[in-house]
């Protein structure tokens, strides 16, 4: 058996307003507790009405969502235990007691502080929920419903009669279900209590909770958080509180009947129950954000749960009491990750019956300040689902301070901010393809990005490569395989901005990009200069192959370091040796750039573009190339003493660009060995501080 602490319905202290009104000011006392506030004698069952029936059963009807509510049996053979323990005994169906939830509401003192504090009721000034803000983006739209799960509304009330839905698909009072839905005549939401048309309200509670909400702007009375939004009516509780088995069947009311949000201002201690559980879900789960009182107990949620608010799921928000000071309300439950924020409920203005407005006070007049906002995000943001929405409020909270450790986001309610946020620009970015063979190109798109409350006037890629193009649209090409982002950013004509990630990769094809240096030690070296643009291959125009093991030409290594070192173009002809070479331009700008002197000082008259190029040699263009610094004191090897190029060697020694050319021993660099293409594509990667990439064995 699951028992809650609960406690004797709470009734609204109210003040009235108006040019005289006096403010009144009632300390909020603890809810008292006693075990086991449940319906008597009813109960409720996870099976549909014939089976349960079928079981032998006392069906009372249908609550929804797989449960049905069943009276307490006669107990039969002397059978022992409660209703519950008997029927438990003679089926196999999950059993709840019908639970009684609670009001969640307490009275305290005047002033409309909540939804802009300038300090007038004694508090501190924007310590409120920045409703103008929002108001600037949108009041609201009629097509937003609000089901309010409550005592129902005073429907003549000044505040509320133009601001609830209406049932276009019924006639009223024809006695006919027009529109097919199993409510007859329900043309203004639906009273499961009564199981009639009726959602009148004869105590108060939804009234306030009514108009907290979506009380029109008409110049009369107070504002609601969504004066545009329209309230569904649904009549859950009484003076005696709010039995599951009738909120369970409002909650299938708004699902079905087209609710947006729903709002919850009652609840009870240790009260869970899988079938609200299911309701919440199943309303979350169509998009409906659900919004729950956390409840005036000053209790720890996280250690004695309270629910519904209490069920943990995404899309539903459970909301705490915050004072015009931005504290927590004394009387005021929290809970560091089973409560969401808080929102003013300490003396704010509500609608009062019959027809007037007053101050109340509790954590169910914090719930509809969220729920208000919830219907403002839908109005601009239908795409939205109920967990966005939920993220969307609980992540644009004013922080505070003093709700560190109290409520999981750590702040109260700000509307501005919320709408703020849902109204930016939003960045669509995409990528076509989003893996690819090299070589192959991207092409980049943000045409799909949109802006709900204006439009987008400038659109920019910030590529891998660092290049920035303002544009819808773009192409990039990768060169080397790798996991590459690209970022869209939006800006629209209120300045507001929305950046979107796109995230592609390219690798290399089977084999690589040449067909003969598979296995070849220096081919993760080969295949990195060739993604660099170093080299092209050793056999055009083909140039699928790289002849590794052919030695280097020193033409070809002024066209290596020409390309690895980005040198510019020199109109000066420096040697006479090299006219009609295809190096002849790359020669010249390796000894315009001072890397090469020629090959016949002193006179160095000539290159020799075809002879090949020494170990040794090669160490002085790399020297040079890469402006290395003295190796002092260093004499890394024993096979170069003496020689013109010992001071170079050591310098490319010490980078780690060569270890030698006799492993593992490497204690010999041989000097005056010409050096081979795969040699120069190692010496060059570790210049170049680049990966080696090693491709996929070929077919």
């Amino acid at each position: 058996m699951i028992h809650r602490l609960s406690g004797s319905l709470l009734l609204a202290l109210v003040v009235a307003v108006g040019p005289a009104a006096t403010a009144l000011s009632v300390e909020p006392q603890p809810v008292a507790a006693d075990l086991g506030d449940v319906v008597s004698g009813e109960f409720i069952v996870e099976a549909s009405p014939e089976e349960a029936a079928a079981a032998g059963l006392n069906v009372v009807g249908e609550v929804g969502f797989g449960w049905t509510l069943v009276s307490e049996p006669a107990v039969e053979n002397g059978a022992d235990g409660d209703g519950a323990e008997q029927i438990a005994s003679v089926t196999d169906f999950e059993v709840e007691p019908n639970y009684r939830y609670q009001l969640a509401d307490e009275p305290l003192f005047p002033q409309q502080w909540s939804l802009e504090n300038t300090g007038q009721s004694g508090g501190t000034p924007d310590a409120d929920i920045d409703i103008q803000a929002a108001w600037e983006i949108t009041t609201g739209d009629s097509g937003v419903v609000i089901a309010v799960l409550d005592t129902g509304v005073a429907f003549a009330h000044p505040d509320l009669s133009s601001s609830i839905w209406v049932n276009s698909g019924e006639v009223p009072g024809n006695g006919i279900d027009d529109d097919g839905n199993g409510y007859i005549d329900d043309d203004r939401g639906w009273d499961p209590l009564g199981n009639d048309n009726d959602a009148s309200d004869t105590h108060g509670h939804g009234t306030f909770v009514s108009t907290t909400a979506a009380a029109p702007v008409n110049g009369v009375g107070m504002a609601g958080v969504a004066p545009g939004s329209v309230v569904m009516p649904i009549r859950v509780c009484d003076s005696g509180g709010c039995p599951g088995s009738a909120i369970l069947t409002g909650m299938a009311y708004a699902i079905d009947n087209g609710a947006n949000v729903i709002n919850l201002s009652f609840g009870g201690l240790l009260s869970f129950s899988g079938a609200m559980e299911d309701a919440i879900r199943d309303a979350v789960d169509a998009g409906i954000t659900v919004v729950a009182a956390a409840g005036n107990d000053t209790n720890n949620n996280d250690n004695v749960p309270f629910y519904p608010a209490g069920y943990d799921m995404d899309g539903l928000i459970s909301v705490a009491a915050s004072n015009h000071n931005d504290v927590l309300a004394g009387f005021s439950n929290y809970g560091a990750t089973s409560v969401d924020l808080t929102a003013p409920g300490q003396s704010v203005v509500g609608g009062t019956l019959p027809n007037s407005w007053g101050f109340g006070s509790g954590t169910s007049y914090s719930s509809p300040k969220v729920a208000g906002v919830a219907a403002l995000i839908m109005a601009v943001r239908p795409d939205l689902s109920a967990q966005q929405v939920a993220g969307v409020i609980n992540g644009t909270v004013d922080v505070l301070a003093g709700l560190s450790g109290r409520v999981a986001s750590g702040g109260r309610l700000n509307a501005g901010s919320a709408l703020d946020l849902v109204t930016a620009p939003v960045a669509v970015a995409s990528v076509s393809p989003s893996t690819g063979v090299l070589p192959f190109s991207v092409e980049l798109t943000g045409n799909n990005s949109f802006d709900p409350h204006g439009q987008i006037v400038t659109w920019s890629w910030e590529l891998p490569d660092g290049l920035v193009v303002k544009s819808v649209d773009t192409n990039w090409t990768p060169t080397k395989p790798g996991t590459y982002n690209a970022v869209l950013t939006v800006v629209d004509d209120d300045g507001k901005s929305d950046s979107a990630v796109v995230v592609f990769s390219a690798s290399l094809r089977p084999g690589g990009t040449f067909v003969d240096d598979n296995e070849h030690f220096a081919e993760g070296a080969i295949e990195a200069i060739a993604a660099e643009g170093i080299t092209n291959g050793c056999n055009p125009p083909t140039n699928d192959r790289f002849c590794p093991d052919v030695n280097v030409t020193r033409g070809q290594m002024a066209a290596f370091l020409v390309r690895a070192l980005g040198l510019p173009a020199t109109a000066e002809d420096f040697f006479n040796d090299d006219q009609g070479s295809v190096f002849e331009g790359a020669i010249n700008r390796l000894a315009a750039a001072g890397i090469t002197k020629g090959c016949n000082p002193p006179t160095n008259s000539r290159y020799c573009p075809d002879d090949s190029v020494t170990r040794g040699q090669m160490a002085v263009f790399l020297a040079r190339a890469f402006r290395l610094a003295d190796g002092v004191g260093a004499d890394v090897f024993v096979d170069d003493d003496g020689s013109v190029f010992e001071a170079a060697i050591d310098k490319i020694a010490i980078v780690r660009i060569t270890t030698g050319c006799n492993p593992p021993t490497s204690d010999r660099f041989c000097p005056d060995s010409p050096v081979k293409r795969g040699e120069m594509a190692v010496f060059l990667s570790r210049a170049l501080h680049l990966t080696p990439f090693y491709p996929p064995p070929a077919d």
